[in-house]
């Protein structure tokens, strides 16, 4: 989706979440509220885009918030 990827890249300094940086004409607080309403809890610090993936998270849950956040950009 071309957006900047802040979480680090080592494997030893990542933790569970992957960050992104969204556009600042796209206010983070909407792109939150916008994948909510389909059903995908994010969380965003200014205009950093926390995804939180767990062990249950599927390539098909993965593929929906692919395609939910590319329609809200």
């Amino acid at each position: 989706l071309a957006l900047p990827l802040l979480t680090p890249r080592p494997e030893e300094k990542r933790g569970g979440s992957v960050m992104v940086r969204l556009p600042d004409s796209l206010p983070a607080a909407q792109v939150v509220a916008g994948l909510r309403v389909q059903g995908i809890t994010t969380d965003a610090r200014s205009q950093t885009l926390r995804l939180s993936p767990g062990l249950l998270t599927t390539d098909a849950g993965a593929d929906r918030l692919i395609s939910a956040l590319k329609a809200l950009l």
